[in-house]
């Protein structure tokens, strides 16, 4: 065989061995960056001091005050800013896959203007992010969304309805208590300075008062030291004061707030009124104008310092 036929070949060989190459690089299967792409990039969960969460004409509103989350509407109180800031981080971060195009797929997702659940960041009253959440995905952790506005439907490999507490296959309003903070009261022995308990209907009333040298305990005319030991006990015993859940205004009418409950520490003065609610015994406390149900053993660790 001549050069001149080698030449050739070579180049035959090489071209094959290129295409090969080609064609195995197109078969190859995308990298989870190259599939899932950032949703909301370069927004920051700390910029955000409004949620809110629509379908329809119900709505959830959740707002920073001051530093610390509240739920706004359908009513107002404390949130868990462990559960908010959960659910910031994960949506800011939110990653999807495309999966169809076009407003005539929406209602195959639930994520019609009408069906979807409607998911906007804000800060300053001013929106920065409007997701629509639809069904969940093929797996149970995983959502179908799109960004208002655009026509794309991502596969998110979250499930955001989960984040709310949400179980159904739909998209529905979340219920507003999910963010409650049902914990009520829950003070540090090493902040605390003053401490006052008094409920007329068991005839039971003392006072904790931190001194110079430690802690006093005055109860029925009497005075008692305390140790650092027995404070920390006291406080093991009776806190953290847990809800069970809130209570609406109609039934709120109905509790008979006889009792004090005081707190003064490195966050200043508190005071909670509470009393009964029900023959059933069940308790409840008003704090900062909301009104919680309490179990009636809630105060149980209170009554004999």
């Amino acid at each position: 065989m001549g050069r001149r036929s080698l030449f050739f070949l070579g180049l035959i060989f090489l071209a094959l061995l290129v295409g090969y190459i080609l064609q195995q690089r197109s078969l190859r299967p995308a990298s989870v960056g190259e599939v899932f792409r950032p949703l909301l990039k370069g927004l920051s969960s700390s910029v955000i001091d409004e949620i809110v969460l629509r379908q329809g004409q119900n709505q959830v509103v959740l707002r920073k005050e001051s530093g610390r989350w509240w739920l706004i509407s359908p009513l107002k109180a404390p949130a868990q800013p462990e559960k908010v800031d959960h659910l910031l981080k994960a949506v800011v971060t939110l990653r999807g896959e495309e999966r169809v195009r076009g407003r005539e797929f929406w209602a195959n997702f639930s994520l019609k203007e009408d069906q979807a659940l409607h998911l906007i960041l804000r800060s300053g009253g001013k929106d920065l992010a409007h997701i629509l959440v639809g069904r969940r995905g093929p797996q149970w952790s995983s959502s179908f969304v799109r960004l208002a506005g655009e026509e794309i439907v991502y596969l998110v490999p979250e499930d955001v309805l989960g984040m709310l507490e949400i179980w159904s296959q739909e998209p529905e309003i979340p219920a507003a208590r999910v963010f409650v903070d049902l914990k009520v009261l829950s003070p540090r022995p090493e902040t605390l300075e003053r401490l006052v308990f008094a409920w007329p209907e068991k005839k039971v009333s003392w006072s904790l008062e931190k001194t110079k040298d430690g802690f006093v305990l005055r109860q029925g005319g009497q005075t008692r030291a305390l140790t650092k030991e027995e404070v920390e006990g006291l406080i093991r015993k009776a806190f953290p004061l847990y809800a069970s859940d809130l209570l609406d205004k109609a039934t709120a009418k109905g509790c008979h707030l006889t009792g004090l409950l005081e707190i003064q520490d490195d966050r200043g003065q508190e005071t909670l009124k509470f009393g009964r609610l029900n023959k059933k015994g069940d308790l409840c406390l008003e704090k900062r104008g909301v009104v919680y149900l309490l179990a009636p053993s809630a105060l149980k660790g209170l009554l004999k310092p």
